[in-house]
């Protein structure tokens, strides 16, 4: 399991996924990992709560300056962001066949993922996350079907794309 995030708490909410990496641990899971790529000014202090709460089968891995590797080696990426603006990592991981489970807490999910076809829209509760995140490390099968389909649906952004509707939008307003 996969997080690739600015350490910045206020918005990024990274405590609500150790403590629901802590209860995937809780729960006897401990054949998968986390890995935690990226940097920020809460680094410090989430790795102290990450000791704090006994964390284990984790790491977090710095800075990175490309970070396709993580998404490729990973299976399921997690987010609990707070608010974001696009959420450019759902998409990346999505390129990868890495199946996002996002928290539903700001709209743009719902424009990036269509709910267990190509990632899991997460619930706000922790509980319930936990519940969904085991369902998603258990079903091999629906993390491959989530994972191609997620692969599909990242080519709707790539930049062909994005320049056609660009076009399509300039010239909707004629000469």
């Amino acid at each position: 399991v996969l997080i690739v995030t600015r350490f910045f708490e206020i918005q990024k909410n990274i405590k609500s996924a150790l403590r629901i990496w802590k209860n995937i641990e809780l729960y006897g899971i401990h054949d998968w990992k986390l890995e935690i790529v990226g940097y920020g000014q809460d680094e410090n202090m989430l790795r102290e709560y990450a000791k704090q709460i006994n964390l284990t089968n984790y790491e977090f891995k710095g800075k990175s300056n490309n970070v396709y590797p993580y998404y490729e080696h990973a299976s399921i990426f997690m987010m609990t962001s707070n608010y974001e603006g696009f959420g450019m990592t759902i998409l990346e991981s999505q390129s990868c066949g890495c199946v996002p489970i996002v928290m539903d807490k700001f709209s743009v999910v719902h424009d990036l993922i269509t709910d267990n076809i190509n990632g899991v829209i997460g619930s706000i509760d922790e509980a319930e996350y936990v519940k969904q995140l085991v369902r998603l490390i258990l079903d091999k099968n629906q993390r491959m079907y989530m994972g191609q389909n997620a692969i599909i649906s990242s080519k709707r952004y790539n930049s062909d794309k994005i320049y056609e509707m660009w076009q399509t939008l300039i010239n909707s307003y004629g000469r």
